[in-house]
């Protein structure tokens, strides 16, 4: 083993092993394992495509072993997942200071929690859940609707009357607000059998919205059809 300054370089440390440099420090403080050009202020290059620990580091507080390993799965030399994970049962916590719970991952469940310290379900949020929106007009309205990822459509017939029939992309508990945004025209919502994912409403029957009157449904899916949840059906 050597250790030096590179002179030449103006470079602080150099580490070197056997065969090949170890460690360089630069002299504007960035550090380099495994490469001699670090971009960064700790940059770690490891060639080995072999599976298995990359990066590992480890310390005990109390009685508990605490570790982050940093690893990857290959198959061959195809590389199939890049892996983070702590030791035992200890869970996964990302966060900023004083926000060290903001996501939290348990080893033994899976379970996540976003701002939740204690996961019970897959996926547990504290605060508001945002996602996609979809504007339908007479362009894109009729039969299979693609809804994967959406939580609100807003219906716009101003260009003319605008049917939906059914839709595509929908997932179980995955819940659906439609409301007419402008009703220049006739809103049909339309309760039909198709090898799509369709909507079971009330009446089994379509719901019509003439033009100048105000409408819309919430509906929720079970992963194969959308159950209208807008209102209690009345007897």
């Amino acid at each position: 083993m050597k250790i030096g300054t590179n002179t030449a370089s103006a470079d602080l440390l150099l580490v070197s092993g056997v065969n090949a440099e170890a460690v360089r420090i630069k002299s504007d403080g960035k550090v380099g394992i495994g490469t001699n050009a670090p971009s960064s202020k700790l940059e770690v290059v490891n060639t080995d495509i072999t599976a298995g620990e990359k990066i590992f580091t480890s310390f005990t507080e109390g009685n508990s072993n605490k570790q982050i390993l940093l690893t990857y799965d290959a198959n061959g030399a195809t590389v199939t997942g890049c892996r983070i994970r702590t030791g035992g049962t200890v869970p996964l916590f990302l966060g900023a200071t004083g926000v060290i719970n903001a996501l939290t991952i348990l080893p033994t469940s899976g379970n996540i929690g976003i701002n939740v310290i204690d996961p019970h379900s897959k996926l547990e949020v504290n605060g508001a859940i945002s996602s996609a929106t979809l504007v339908v007009t007479t362009a894109n309205d009729g039969a299979g609707i693609n809804v994967a990822g959406v939580n609100a459509i807003f219906v716009d017939s101003s260009a003319g009357n605008i049917s939906i029939d059914d839709f595509t992309g929908g997932v179980a508990g995955q819940q659906l607000l439609m409301v007419v945004k402008d009703n220049t025209n006739q809103v049909t919502f339309t309760d039909t059998s198709g090898a799509n994912q369709e909507m079971i409403l009330h009446d089994e029957a379509n719901l019509v919205i003439a033009a100048n009157n105000r409408g819309g449904l919430t509906l929720i899916c079970d992963g194969s059809d959308w159950y209208d949840v807008s209102h209690s059906q009345h007897v």
